[in-house]
């Protein structure tokens, strides 16, 4: 008597999360239909596969007639998201009436607080905490944030002089401002000299001006006097050089 035998049946495999990106210790089940089940790769058997990392995984049935193997189902690993780098050109520092631009870079989408933009460039205008962070699928990175503070124009110069501003030639007087700040660029006028102080020796109009990332300040000027010294006479003789007793010369 024949017996007749079942013809080769293909397991159909199913993922319980329908999710093929692992992240960090994450699991994946996978359940195959049918009997003499054995998953590749591994050579593991059972109806059921707990994957744990990335590859091409599936499952095989063998009877009389031959082996039946399932498509593969590719899972891929990935990992939490790094946190961004924020820049800002203006160093995040807000300027009077302008806006500034904070950049987040990063592979993964980003997300910024507050306002919860989605772009990787955000423009503000108003001094705040702004931070951003990175997301994919395993979730969010740690933020990353600044300060974005008001910065102002720079204030108007005062001249000090350490003397008198009109000196004999040969003398000097030395200029100098203090009410600038550290992020001031301070330029005296003439022969656009740059520093806290300028010595002047020569009768000139003396000016400065600072300047930061906001503008300029006004000018300010300072008049200094050199006066040249007298110059050295001349005489002059008119008539004889000799003179006789009583006899009187004119000298000019």
């Amino acid at each position: 008597m024949l017996t007749a035998v079942a013809g080769i049946s293909t397991p159909v495999v199913t993922n319980a999360s329908n999710d093929l990106i692992l992240c960090p210790d994450e699991t994946a089940n996978l359940t195959a239909t049918g009997t003499g089940i054995t998953w590749q790769p591994g050579n593991v058997s059972g109806n059921t596969l707990t994957v744990t990392g990335a590859g091409s995984y599936t499952a095989s049935a063998t009877n009389a007639c031959g082996t039946g193997t399932s498509n593969p189902i590719v899972f891929t690993s990935q990992s939490l998201p790094v946190s961004p780098e924020v820049t800002s050109a203006e160093n995040f520092r807000l300027c009077p009436n302008a806006t500034i631009e904070l950049m987040a870079f990063s592979d993964d989408d980003i997300l910024w607080s507050p306002g919860g933009e989605t772009t990787s460039t955000i423009s503000v205008s108003t001094a705040d905490f702004y931070s951003a962070v990175a997301m994919n699928e395993c979730g969010s990175s740690e933020p990353t944030g600044f300060n974005v503070v008001y910065f102002s124009l720079p204030a108007t110069p005062v001249i000090n002089a350490d003397g008198p501003t009109e000196f004999c030639e040969g003398g000097q007087v030395v200029l100098s401002v203090d009410n600038f700040t550290f992020d001031d660029a301070v330029i005296w006028q003439p022969d656009n000299v740059a520093g806290f102080q300028l010595t002047a020796t020569e009768t000139e109009t003396y000016s400065v001006q600072y300047s930061n990332l906001c503008g300029t300040s006004d000018v300010v000027e300072i008049d200094v006097y050199a006066e040249p010294a007298p110059a050295t006479p001349v005489i002059t003789l008119t008539g004889e050089g000799l003179l006789d007793a009583g006899m009187t010369a004119n000298l000019f």
